[in-house]
């Protein structure tokens, strides 16, 4: 942790020298602001999930709608924060052609139903989507760190965002989810960044897909909950 402006600010957790764009199973985490429980809460190891919990992990489905070289493996929405599997598989180089079944579609104690959420809601992820510089966090910069942020974005943007790496993809989920959760709960926001592990082989993969299944059930001992 740095600071900026005499504000803690939280590091990237991008693996130095790796390519995000390259073919590659990622063990995604991102956060709530604060890690405040929007999302809803635990009860008999079952994750009950709030109405922008239920829209989370209608919008995270739909990723590759928007981008057709990601494969979606096993995700869990918890109540402050949530876990998934992305795979990026362009073309013939992908690590699997198909959907690896869903674990979670197999276990009980599981409940992230999505009925009550209207099927004709948006899930364009570039739809309304702000500028790279625009914030996700609750908090409410100050025009001079809004500027800085601005400078920071722009100067990256032709090195960082490209189209198809795993940023651009957490990054147009993280915004234009803000914008349909702050609809509802003026309150949300994400906490800045996101954590990223590479998945290096199916033992790995098989590890991380079932400690994603089992997290509610985990939930009292999880470093996550406050």
């Amino acid at each position: 942790m740095t600071k900026y402006k005499n504000k803690y600010r939280v590091e990237s957790h991008r693996r130095t020298g790796w390519n995000y764009g390259s073919n590659a199973q990622y063990f995604v985490t991102i956060c709530c602001n604060n890690r405040k429980s929007f999302f809803g809460t635990v009860v008999d190891e079952k994750m009950i999930l709030t109405e922008i919990g239920k829209i989370a992990n209608t919008y995270w489905q739909a990723i590759p709608e928007h981008f057709s070289n990601v494969i979606l493996h096993n995700h869990i929405i918890m109540p402050n924060h949530m876990h998934g599997i992305i795979e990026i598989a362009k073309a013939a180089d992908a690590i699997h052609k198909e959907k690896a079944p869903n674990l979670a579609e197999q276990t009980p104690n599981l409940d992230v139903s999505t009925d009550s959420i209207n099927s004709k809601t948006t899930t364009n992820l570039t739809e309304q989507t702000p500028n790279l510089g625009a914030s996700t966090s609750s908090e409410k910069p100050s025009l001079d760190s809004e500027a800085a942020n601005r400078s920071i974005s722009t100067s990256n943007a032709t090195e960082k965002w490209k189209p198809g790496i795993l940023g651009v993809i957490i990054n147009q989920y993280k915004r234009i989810y803000t914008i349909k959760a702050r609809k509802i709960n003026s309150d949300f926001g994400w906490q800045s960044n996101y954590h990223d592990k590479v998945i290096r082989d199916q033992s790995a993969f098989k590890n991380i897909s079932n400690y994603i299944v089992n997290n509610p059930k985990k939930w009292t001992e999880d470093t996550f909950n406050k």
